[in-house]
């Protein structure tokens, strides 16, 4: 299961023009700054594109944060909108990356996220669970050839097989797909409840879902009475109950900004 919405993958979608202006009405083109986080060029050259009179800057925030870069931070000038889908593989508990995002936040700044889901991600980590324990202490080139083995012998029906585009990639022994499948483990997965209960833990206020037809609880259901019902649930029930209904959204887009103007918790 790969995530598209409207025919493009959604990281690229909240770094087009018209999602940043939906997000933040009446955006300036000059003044504005913007931070893309991921390091992808595709992401920084959209931005660009979008705003090209505005300031736009690339960091690797979790290099920053793993080398106690924190002085430097202070003396970075705020953004107005950061493009945060390099957060995507962080556990669960890492709350200082998501809250470090905040203090850089001008105010009235919103930031674009995404985390992994239980939906789409539980079978992958099942399997990286596995290899990493039969390949424990092994170089990637030892484990490449153990990890294909094991997914060769995998029935046809393990959840791992949702993700057909990861999957693929790991069997034609990419070697990054395999870096990133031994980086997943459970609590690196969240449902809607516990994204929900994390985000005020950074400090943050949740303002929404970037794409929020994701999170329709009636998209795979045809009885006009429990579409009703499902519909009439007030949120963040209606989120939850989507998520259970139709086993999705395999990750996380949502928008997020300071609990408080003047600061984050």
């Amino acid at each position: 299961m790969t995530l598209m919405v409207n025919g493009e993958h959604p990281e690229r979608l909240t770094c087009r023009k018209d999602f940043v202006e939906t997000v933040i009405p009446g955006i300036n083109q000059i003044g504005s700054r913007m931070l893309e986080i991921s390091g992808r060029g595709d992401l920084f050259s959209l931005l660009k594109k979008g705003f090209p009179e505005a300031d736009i800057e690339q960091m690797d925030i979790e290099a920053r944060l793993i080398e106690n870069d924190v002085k430097k931070f202070d003396e970075i000038e705020p953004f107005d909108y950061i493009a945060a889908a390099g957060l995507k593989y962080i556990r669960c508990d890492s709350h200082r990356l998501f809250r470090q995002l905040l203090d850089l936040l001008k105010p009235g700044g919103v930031i674009s996220a995404v985390v992994l889901g239980v939906s789409g991600y539980y079978g992958l980590a099942m399997l990286a669970s596995i290899i990493y324990k039969l390949t424990r202490g092994r170089d990637l080139k030892e484990i490449i050839p153990i990890a294909t083995a094991v997914i060769a012998q995998l029935p046809s029906s393990h959840p791992a097989f949702e993700q057909e585009t990861f999957m693929g990639r790991l069997k034609a022994c990419d070697e990054e797909a395999f870096k990133e499948l031994l980086t997943l483990s459970e609590d690196k997965l969240y449902t809607v409840s516990r994204l929900l209960e994390s985000i005020p833990q950074w400090g943050g206020k949740f303002m929404g879902w970037a794409f929020p037809l994701l999170y329709d609880p009636s998209q795979e259901i045809n009885d006009p009475e429990i579409i009703q019902q499902l519909n009439d649930l007030p949120e963040p029930r209606r989120s939850v109950s989507a998520e259970l209904v139709n086993a999705s959204p395999p990750e996380h887009y949502f928008l997020y900004c300071r609990l408080r103007e003047g600061g984050t918790d």
